[in-house]
């Protein structure tokens, strides 16, 4: 019995949350790391891709600057027709209190060729049986397969809370 899976659109959603408290909000003051699961549907098993995951300031209004803007890559081969992915981004929140921050995500499928695997020489490496050892190259091309993209998606959102300071005032008494 084989079966043929055709006509699938490939989908991600993702779930935002800082790694330092596990949950979506976290009084930040500096340096911290948001894991931005990335649940995949339809890959194809084996094959490489990448996930470019870019965190953006809720709170401004026209397009991001570099400094409200943090890009993150990471490949990975789907082990699975459906799984999820963990990014870690790191981003210095300080002076951000009261801050959103939302999680954009574009997943692009990594274009490969098999080439036979050589030896210093330029001869093929080959298995016990005599066949040649197959590796996977990539091309170059990396065409977009899905994106999630939703400024008011919760799911995408993490919170920066305010960071109460204490003021100490020390009296000297005679």
């Amino acid at each position: 019995l084989s079966v043929t899976i055709e006509n699938h659109q490939i989908k991600i959603h993702t779930t935002a949350k800082f790694e330092e408290s596990d949950d979506k909000n976290y009084v930040a003051d500096g340096v911290a790391h948001i894991i931005d699961t990335v649940d995949y549907e339809w890959l194809y098993e084996g094959d490489q891709y990448k996930l470019v995951a870019t965190l953006i300031d809720k709170g401004t209004e026209d397009e991001p600057t570099e400094e409200e803007v943090t890009t993150v890559e990471h490949e990975f081969i789907a082990s699975d027709l459906n799984g999820a992915e963990d990014v870690s981004i790191e981003f210095d929140f300080t002076d951000m209190d009261n801050h959103d921050f939302v999680v954009f995500e574009e997943l692009s499928h990594i274009v490969t060729e098999d080439v036979p695997k050589t030896d210093e020489e330029g001869n093929p490496v080959l298995d016990e049986e005599g066949n040649p050892i197959i590796k996977k190259v990539p091309t170059g091309d990396e065409p977009l397969v899905a994106e999630h993209k939703d400024i008011d998606d919760d799911d995408q959102t993490v919170h920066v809370e305010q960071l109460y300071r204490a003021v100490m005032v020390m009296y000297k008494t005679n």
